[in-house]
C-alpha cells in the first residue's frame, strides 16, 4: 500500500468520473504533485501560483485552464488523495478485522507514514480549507459506519458523528504536531 513513502494524487477511475485526457491527468498530476511538495518546503500561505507554475515548468494560461486558483488545485488534490484515503483505510480495517465505528489505528497509521505532509495540512499551523475538507470526509465516513454496524443511538446521527469526528481531528493534530510521541496501536 505503500508508494515510496510518498502520496501520489491520482484519479482512479470512477463509473461517476468522467473519462479525462491523457495529456490533461498529466498536467493536472504534475499541479497537485508540486502544491505537494510546495507544501512540504514552507507554509501553504507562502506559495504562490508563481512558484507552483515554476516547480512544474507549466505557464500561467495551463494553469488556469484547469483551476482558478491555488485553493482550488488544492481541493481538487485533497477530493482525489481523500478517495485514496478512504480505500486505504477500507481495505487495512477488514484485513485487521477493524470492525469499530471508527478505523482509528488505519487513519493514524496512513498518518504516521505520510507525517510530513499530515503534519503540514492538518496540523495546528496546517491548511484552514484542508482542515475542513478531511473533517467533512471523515464525518461522511463515520456516519455511513454508524448507520451500518449500530443500533439506534439515543443521539442523532449528525450530533454522534460530530462529537466523534471531533475528538478524533483533535487527537490527530494534537498527535502530528508533537511528532508521533505514540504507535497508531496506542
Amino acid at each position: 500500500m505503500e508508494q515510496n513513502r510518498r502520496i501520489v494524487w491520482k484519479r482512479n477511475a470512477s463509473v461517476t468520473r468522467q473519462k479525462i485526457d491523457r495529456r490533461v491527468q498529466r498536467t493536472r498530476q504534475l499541479l497537485h504533485q508540486s502544491l505537494l511538495e510546495l507544501i512540504l518546503e514552507k507554509p501553504y500561505d507562502q506559495i504562490t501560483v508563481q512558484d507552483i507554475l515554476d516547480h512544474a515548468n507549466v505557464g500561467r494560461a495551463t494553469f488556469y485552464g484547469h483551476f482558478s486558483d491555488k485553493d482550488d488545485l488544492l481541493l481538487g488534490g485533497l477530493d482525489e488523495a481523500q478517495f485514496d484515503i478512504q480505500q486505504y483505510v477500507d481495505e487495512a480495517a477488514a484485513a485487521a478485522d477493524e470492525g469499530k465505528l471508527i478505523p482509528s489505528y488505519s487513519l493514524f497509521h496512513h498518518a504516521q507514514q505520510f507525517h510530513p505532509l499530515y503534519k503540514a495540512l492538518l496540523g495546528n499551523h496546517g491548511i484552514e480549507i484542508a482542515k475542513t475538507a478531511f473533517r467533512k470526509h471523515l464525518t461522511h465516513m463515520v456516519e455511513q459506519r454508524l448507520k451500518q454496524h449500530s443500533p439506534a443511538f439515543s443521539l442523532p446521527l449528525p450530533v454522534m458523528s460530530q462529537y466523534l469526528v471531533g475528538a478524533l481531528m483533535t487527537l490527530m493534530m494534537w498527535w502530528l504536531d508533537q511528532d508521533m510521541p505514540y504507535s497508531p496501536q496506542a
